[in-house]
C-alpha cells in the first residue's frame, strides 16, 4: 500500500477513537448530556440539527432553555422559561412557536421543577457538525474504494499471470 494511504487510514482511526472517547465521556462521565435538536422550534437560538449540552440544576430562571419529556413524544421538549407561576411551577415556549401547542400532552403552562431533566448549557452548531460527520464519511468512502480498486487491480494482475 502506499504511504499516504496508510496515513489516511490511521488518521481516520485516530480520529475515530477521539469522537469514541468524547461521546463515552458526553454521555457517562461528564455532567453534561447531548442531545440532537429535530424540530426549528427554538430559532433563531437553536436550529434544528444543532447539539445541544444540558445539564441538570437546582435553579433556573426566566429566560434559561430547558429540557423535559413530554408524555406522549418519543423525544425531548426543548422549550424557553417565559414565566414563574406562583405555585413554583414554570411556563415555557418555543422562540419560533407563535403560541403554545394545544396538545395535551404537551403542557407548557405549567412545567414542574421536577419535570425538568435540565437546563442548556452550550452547543455545537448544525453546520460544524454536520460538516464533520459527512466530511469522515466521504473520506472513508474514498478509502474503501481505493482499497477495493487495488484488490481488485492485484487480482487481476494475478489472474493475468496463470
Amino acid at each position: 500500500m502506499k504511504d499516504w494511504f496508510k496515513k489516511t487510514i490511521i488518521f481516520i482511526a485516530i480520529l475515530i477513537l477521539v469522537m469514541i472517547c468524547f461521546n463515552i465521556l458526553s454521555r457517562y462521565i461528564l455532567p453534561n448530556r447531548p442531545l440532537f435538536l429535530i424540530s426549528e422550534s427554538m430559532e433563531p437560538a437553536l436550529h434544528k440539527g444543532d447539539i445541544v449540552f444540558y445539564t441538570h440544576s437546582q435553579n433556573y430562571t426566566l429566560q434559561d432553555i430547558v429540557v423535559f419529556p413530554a408524555q406522549e413524544l418519543p423525544y425531548p421538549v426543548v422549550s424557553r422559561i417565559i414565566a414563574i407561576n406562583p405555585d413554583g411551577t414554570f411556563q415555557v415556549k418555543g422562540d419560533h412557536n407563535p403560541k403554545s401547542f394545544a396538545e395535551p400532552y404537551l403542557d407548557e403552562t405549567h412545567v414542574a421543577k421536577e419535570q425538568i431533566t435540565g437546563k442548556i448549557v452550550w452547543k455545537i452548531n448544525s453546520y460544524v457538525y454536520f460538516s464533520i460527520d459527512y466530511g469522515i464519511k466521504l473520506i472513508i468512502s474514498y478509502l474503501l474504494t481505493n482499497l477495493i480498486y487495488l484488490k481488485l487491480k492485484k487480482k487481476s494482475k494475478q489472474a493475468r499471470k496463470k
